[in-house]
């Protein structure tokens, strides 16, 4: 389960942030990285896909490559001035319409 934390407008591209109180063996870029492969990447591809829906459904020009800005991942135990803590993804379309429907035939076939 969970929530979009904050959704923000900068610069002409809609952001999510995502906050997490994990407490991690480090908190660098890498180990951010492996934490949010491991443990939110089906919340990852969820967010991302409901967010986009949601800017179409208010911005009826909505493209994704020119208004969708990105994830960030912040891990609050870990966030410092040097970068570590934050975990941030863009990705494509395509990349991110293959993995929607990847995760879509996998809920389908498990639901069998």
């Amino acid at each position: 389960t969970g929530s979009m934390d904050y959704v923000f407008y900068l610069d002409g591209r809609y952001y999510l942030a995502d906050w997490k109180t994990d407490t991690l063996q480090s908190y660098s870029p890498e180990a951010v990285k492996n934490s949010v492969i491991k443990d939110y990447s089906i919340q990852k591809i969820i967010y991302k896909e409901a967010l986009s829906r949601w800017i179409g459904s208010v911005k009826s020009d909505y493209n994704y490559d020119s208004d969708f800005g990105g994830i960030f991942y912040i891990f609050l135990r870990g966030i410092d001035s040097d970068g570590n803590g934050v975990y941030f993804e863009r990705g494509d379309l395509h990349s991110h319409e293959k993995e929607y429907k990847t995760l879509q035939n996998e809920v389908i076939k498990n639901a069998k």
